[in-house]
């Protein structure tokens, strides 16, 4: 299940990417303790990059990333870089 969970996230962040506003805080998740990023979202952050993680129901905010910097999600978590 972590593979496809993995999967749908990497399309799910691809699609954001081609999408110039996709927000997923609040969006529906099943997969607890996994990580994402956002990098231009006007209505977070000042459109600054973020961490968000999925809390076994919906994503929530996690970090706000500072001015410059961008989000970078691995197998391992996300973090600002």
């Amino acid at each position: 299940m972590q593979f496809r969970t993995l999967v749908a996230l990497a399309v799910t962040l691809f699609v954001g990417a081609a999408q110039a506003e996709y927000n997923p805080i609040g969006k529906a998740c099943d997969a607890p303790g996994t990580y994402g990023c956002a990098n231009d979202v006007s209505s977070i952050n000042n459109g600054n990059a973020f961490v968000y993680v999925c809390d076994g129901s919906a994503f929530q905010l996690s970090a706000l990333c500072r001015g410059k910097e961008t989000c970078r999600a691995t197998t391992s978590g996300a973090f600002c870089t």
